[in-house]
C-alpha cells in the first residue's frame, strides 16, 4: 500500500479548492450519467420496468464503461510503452 505523507494530502485539499473540476472537461461521472440515461429511455420505452430489466441496464451501462476502458488501453498499448 502506498504511505502518503500529511502535506500531499493538504496540498491535494487546497489544490481542490482553489482549482476545482472545470465544468466543461469530460467526468466518468457525467459520461455513465449519460450512458445510464440514455439506455433507462430506450429500455423503459420498450419495456416494462422490473429486475431482469435493472439487471440488463446494469450490465449495459457497465459493459459500455468496461469496453471503452478496454479498447483506450489496448489503443495505449500499440500507441507507445509509454503511453
Amino acid at each position: 500500500m502506498l504511505r502518503t505523507d500529511p502535506s500531499q494530502l493538504l496540498t491535494a485539499i487546497l489544490l481542490d479548492l482553489l482549482v476545482g473540476d472545470p465544468r466543461q472537461w469530460p467526468h466518468i461521472a457525467r459520461l455513465t450519467g449519460g450512458l445510464s440515461t440514455r439506455y433507462e429511455k430506450i429500455l423503459t420505452g420498450t419495456a416494462k420496468r422490473s429486475v431482469a430489466l435493472g439487471i440488463l441496464f446494469w450490465g449495459l451501462v457497465a459493459g459500455t464503461i468496461f469496453a471503452g476502458y478496454a479498447l483506450a488501453y489496448f489503443l495505449c498499448l500499440k500507441l507507445s510503452w509509454v503511453a
